[in-house]
């Protein structure tokens, strides 16, 4: 069977706090210019707390909230969940409460114009209070305050809950309507709940406030079916305990689409495909899968390979799964096929090493030929396949000859000059030869080579130099005929072409 595509996505970069004025923007810009079928699925941590409404007189406010916890780092940080009002400076007028995110972000929308605190309405573990600081509200603009901080109710308990191989635990998509998120509580000895649970924010930091300062008192972290605690016994003022969640996220290696068990990457509207993917799960859980085509639909099976039928329209269709280990992790997967004629382009520039254009260069491909122009451009379409031979050649140029498995557009590709040697057949001539870079000599150059060519035997240079070329590039060429490949044996230094 072969496989193509091999598209890996396990998650995209994860968006932090401090991306949300631009995420706004971004929700802003796609209202107004609309997406296709080729939809992205959320990665983890890619909750938003809305987008903002404006009204005349009125404007928005896109601010954070921290918690405060001492001189020990980290000293502040986002905390999510937490009920905030604006409260305007000139008439103590009290906006609607908005709950912050997962970062601790918020936005309060259509706000009078003003000047304003931000105030922490309701928080488990805090008491409410306005921030001293003020900013102002502007008609038709957004307002970005300072973050607002606020200290919890002594005794505080603060750390952060990360998987065994470090990452962060928080792992959102909406697309699959999966959310994950860690929870933090403190018990009694005898078992009697006495702070939380609250959630962590996106890097799993999180803070209980207002905890009895007892012998024993034990911390717990909870994530889907994992837990994690330790036991304290402590009477500072805050008490930082970090916790470790035994389980990693699966890894999804590739995903192929595939028709009649061969890779594609163009199908035909309305057809169907089979779509495989391959991953693992580093703690040896047992892996589920669910899989998703928007504008289109695949069968809903919790297996690692599925048939999927494309839509009735032309453009580009993603096909997503997303593997879970069973007990709170998950990875996706996506692999992008074109609905429409099954062909593949090939299109760039041919350039000489000091990158001037070269035009009227022979560019062959699977048997097709076309030349590069005046600029050195060059497009080539040929029906799809999973192996491409790319040959780009010119007189006074070393020849290029690559291998593909898919196609490649706007590539540059650059011919290096190549050196002319008159040979009197009359006589023994002789060549010096310098072996270019390779990786076998760590990037450095090779040595030169002198190739000493008797009478009659100018007929074996140029298959000489291209072995010699060659194998310096560490490069395996198949060649024809028992004497396309002459041997070279070397004598006092000096490399001679044996005769005929």
């Amino acid at each position: 069977m072969m496989y193509c595509n091999r598209v890996r996505e396990t998650t995209e970069p994860r968006r932090t706090r401090h991306d949300l004025p631009l995420r706004a923007a971004v929700i802003l810009a796609s209202c107004v210019l609309g997406c296709g079928p080729d939809r992205a699925v959320d990665s983890p941590d890619a909750g938003s707390p809305g987008v903002a409404e404006f009204a005349p007189g009125q404007g928005s406010v896109h601010g954070y909230i921290d918690a405060n916890v001492g001189t020990v780092a980290p000293a502040a940080f986002g905390l999510p969940d937490a009920a905030v009002q604006l409260r305007r400076v000139s008439d103590g007028l009290l906006t609607t409460s908005v709950t912050t995110d997962v970062h601790g972000g918020f936005i309060a929308s259509k706000v009078p114009a003003g000047t304003y605190t931000i105030c922490l309405a309701a928080a488990a573990g805090f008491s409410p209070s306005c921030s001293q600081s003020s900013f102002v509200v502007t008609t038709g603009k957004i307002a970005y305050p300072a973050h607002a901080v606020f200290s919890p109710l002594r005794f505080v308990v603060f750390g952060r809950v990360r998987l065994a191989d470090g990452s962060d635990v928080r792992y959102e998509n909406d697309e699959f309507g999966t959310e994950v998120n860690v929870r933090v509580r403190a018990l009694l000895p005898d078992g009697t709940l006495v702070a939380g649970p609250v959630r962590a924010n996106g890097r799993g930091e999180y803070v209980l406030g207002q905890v009895p300062a007892k012998a024993g008192l034990r911390i717990i972290a909870q994530s889907e079916a994992v837990s994690a605690q330790a036991t304290i016994s402590s009477d500072a003022a805050a008490t930082r305990v970090d916790l470790v969640l035994a389980n990693r996220r699966p890894v999804v290696t590739e995903i192929n689409a595939l028709q009649g068990g061969v890779g594609v990457r163009h199908v035909a509207a309305g057809s169907t495909v089979r779509v495989e993917v391959r991953a693992s799960d580093p703690d040896g859980q047992a892996l589920h899968y669910r899989w998703l085509a928007p504008g289109g639909s695949c069968a809903a099976v919790d297996a690692p390979a599925t048939d999927c039928t494309m839509p009735g329209a032309l453009g580009t269709q993603s096909i997503y799964v997303q593997v879970s280990d069973g007990v709170g992790q998950y990875a996706v997967g996506r692999v992008r096929v074109a609905i429409g004629e099954a062909i593949s382009l090939f299109s760039g520039k041919v350039v000489t090493d000091g990158g001037a254009a070269v035009p009227g260069a022979e560019i062959r491909l699977n048997g097709k030929i076309t030349s590069s122009d005046a600029r050195g451009g060059f497009a080539l379409q040929i029906s799809e396949g999973n192996r491409y031979v790319l040959t780009i050649k010119k007189d006074g140029f070393q020849l290029i000859s690559k291998v593909f498995q898919t196609e490649q557009v706007g590539a540059t590709y650059q011919l290096l000059r190549a050196s002319t040697v008159v040979i009197d057949p009359t006589v023994d001539n002789t060549i010096v030869l310098r072996v270019p870079k390779s990786r076998s000599t760590g990037g450095q150059d090779g040595r030169s080579l002198q190739l000493v060519v008797g009478p009659g035997e100018e007929h074996h240079v140029q298959r000489l130099v291209h072995v010699i070329t060659s194998s310096s590039e560490g490069r395996r060429r198949r060649t024809r005929g028992p004497s396309s490949r002459p041997s070279v044996r070397v004598v006092s230094g000096a490399a001679r072409v044996p005769r005929a």
